[in-house]
């Protein structure tokens, strides 16, 4: 077994997505003899039933089926917590490795240096991995490395929350206790801030696209509007008081600002998940804080007050219309 690195994988229920992205890990792997680390939240044993046949042709993966569902925080910990190498890479059960890429992070920790944290940058692809949406999710052309917790929170804070793109020093991992931040969905991000505040330690951005990232298949949509305007404001207020107010606000709304578009907000309606009690409890107390000289801070209050006076119908067939007009043009 390789002792630098490992690939840690928490999933939940999708064994199907879970063998695509395990096959092309193990491909890239092998020749590595890295290990593959597996913690399973799932109520039956198909995923179980998946990584034993892997284990046929590939013996370097580490798999344990948790008797009940520890939930999102405490999966993570737990697969951490089952890896022994020097460097833990996080990886979404259903993502995929770009060609190279297990390679490329072996070289970017093995030369390490001061560099305890390592952001991944990745590409969007559409849910059946056929079509890239963009060749670089960050925008971010050269790799960065940041010192300043406050400059990297306010910077990175918002790409910080896709667990797929995080490799971290298994001794800085350890640093710092997770309590504050579970059940609040981003442990990983509250444990890498905490411990570049509290100990110094450096955040690395590795600006070559090497996730392939599926978007439109989460698992949490249904908790969606409480993940990103509750549980991630949470997660930043217990951040340590080396994060000034002006950062916690920048790494608050940018989360929002860039996942909770029009179109999202018109699909959890259509869902059901936007409902006048979840704009009331959820949308409007981050209105209430948010800055309101800026543009998108309206554009979301707003199309959700407009989207709550739609007819679910019309929503629907307004969908069901663009969505024949994508496919037709």
């Amino acid at each position: 077994m390789n002792p630098l690195l490992s690939i840690c994988i928490p999933t939940y229920g999708r064994p199907e997505l879970l063998f695509e992205t395990a096959s092309e890990l193990i491909r890239q792997a092998r020749p590595h003899d890295i290990q593959i680390v597996v913690s399973d939240n799932s109520e039956d044993a198909r995923t179980e039933r998946m990584i034993d046949e892997l284990r046929r042709g590939y013996a370097q993966i580490v798999y344990a089926r948790n008797e009940k569902n520890l939930g999102l925080d405490r999966n993570f910990l737990k697969v951490a917590s089952m890896a022994t190498t020097e460097f833990i890479w996080f990886f979404g059960d259903d993502d995929r490795p770009e060609p190279g890429a297990i390679e490329h992070v072996l070289r970017e920790v093995s030369a390490a240096g001061d560099v305890e944290f390592f952001l991944v940058n990745s590409k969007p692809m559409t849910s059946d991995m056929q079509r890239e949406l963009s060749d670089n999710l960050t925008g971010i052309r050269s790799d960065k490395v940041w010192r300043d917790c406050n400059g990297a929170l306010r910077e990175i804070a918002w790409y910080s929350t896709f667990v797929g793109a995080f490799v971290v020093r298994r001794e800085a991992w350890l640093s710092s206790d997770p309590a504050p931040w579970l059940d609040t969905a981003f442990v990983h991000v509250g444990l890498m801030f905490d411990a570049m505040a509290r100990r110094g330690f450096a955040l690395k951005m590795i600006a070559r696209p090497l996730i392939g990232y599926r978007t439109g298949n989460a698992t949490w949509s249904g908790s969606f509007l409480n993940i990103q305007f509750l549980l991630w404001g949470r997660a930043i207020a217990r951040l340590p008081a080396a994060f000034d107010a002006a950062s916690r606000r920048v790494a608050t709304e940018s989360v929002v600002e860039r996942f909770v578009t029009p179109g999202v907000l018109a699909a959890l309606r259509i869902s059901g998940a936007l409902d006048i009690s979840a704009y009331r409890t959820m949308v409007l107390p981050w209105f209430s804080g948010a800055r309101k000289t800026r543009a998108a801070t309206w554009r979301i209050a707003l199309a959700g007050a407009v989207l709550l006076l739609l007819p679910v119908p019309v929503l629907r067939a307004a969908r069901s219309a663009y969505r024949r007009s994508r496919a037709a043009g």
